[in-house]
């Protein structure tokens, strides 16, 4: 079973595939998180990715060539990723983020590209998280 919901790469996400996956809540969750990301960092683009079955497709939020996060549908709710370099990670231990979600950033395994972390997004709560986090990742 792939990690996003939408696994058939023959078929590329559209926004009625990916709320039918999400659901009325999810969705307005997944939607608040994309507005917030093209008003606060312009110019955002939208690009599904599918780098695998194991995988599935991937919903990326770039601007220019930068990815600011991957958005992972799931039945019901979705992943929130990131990737942080050294820089952005000193500023994430200082954003007031949940213990939990550092403790694991922290333990990530570390990439030519930074550490990633992967976590659901369900509340409002999540989507402030995740808020701030891009706030660390785009901050020059």
């Amino acid at each position: 079973m792939a990690l996003s919901a939408l696994d058939d790469k023959s078929v590329e996400p559209n926004d009625e595939i990916v709320a039918e996956v999400l659901g009325f809540d999810s969705l307005q969750l997944w939607l608040d998180i994309r507005l917030h990301i093209a008003e606060t960092y312009p110019p955002m683009t939208v690009e599904w990715n599918f780098p695998g079955a194991k995988y599935g497709w991937s919903c990326r939020l770039v601007q220019r060539k930068r990815c600011i996060i991957y958005l992972i549908p799931q039945e019901g709710h979705f992943l929130a990723a990131f990737v942080f370099g050294e820089k952005a990670l000193e500023l994430v231990r200082k954003a007031g983020i949940p213990d939990a979600l550092l403790e694991e950033l922290e333990n990530a395994r570390k990439y030519a590209e930074g550490r990633g972390i992967r976590f659901p997004v369900r509340t409002r709560s999540d989507v402030e998280t995740v808020k701030k986090l891009a706030t660390c990742k785009m901050a020059k």
